[in-house]
């Protein structure tokens, strides 16, 4: 069984992930100033199901990464086999973003 970064060649992953990054600060701006406790939960459990069964979370935390580039690991990933949505995507790369962004302190 190909994998879709095989079949589509590496240009298609590279055209999804500047598409997404494209995208990404539109679907940000929808949320913007509106992130809940329940939101941060919500992305937890994204992490949870569908990077943590790959991915430890020293992975994550090692990384420090800003929104979009977060985004363009979230897009590769799903290139690569990972199942997840684009809102379920976008609510995982602003949880990425806002706790384990680049700021020390997150």
């Amino acid at each position: 069984m190909q994998t879709t970064n095989t079949r589509h060649g590496r240009w298609g992953a590279i055209a999804a992930a500047a598409f997404a990054v494209a995208i990404g600060p539109l679907a940000a701006a929808q949320h913007a100033g509106s992130y809940t406790p329940a939101d941060v939960e919500n992305g937890a459990r994204l992490f949870g199901q569908h990077c943590s069964t790959c991915h430890g979370a020293d992975r994550v935390n090692d990384a420090r990464k800003t929104a979009e580039g977060w985004r363009v690991v979230a897009v590769d990933m799903r290139e690569r086999g990972a199942r997840i949505t684009d809102a379920e995507l976008e609510r995982l790369v602003e949880w990425l973003g806002r706790v384990k962004g680049t700021n020390d302190s997150q």
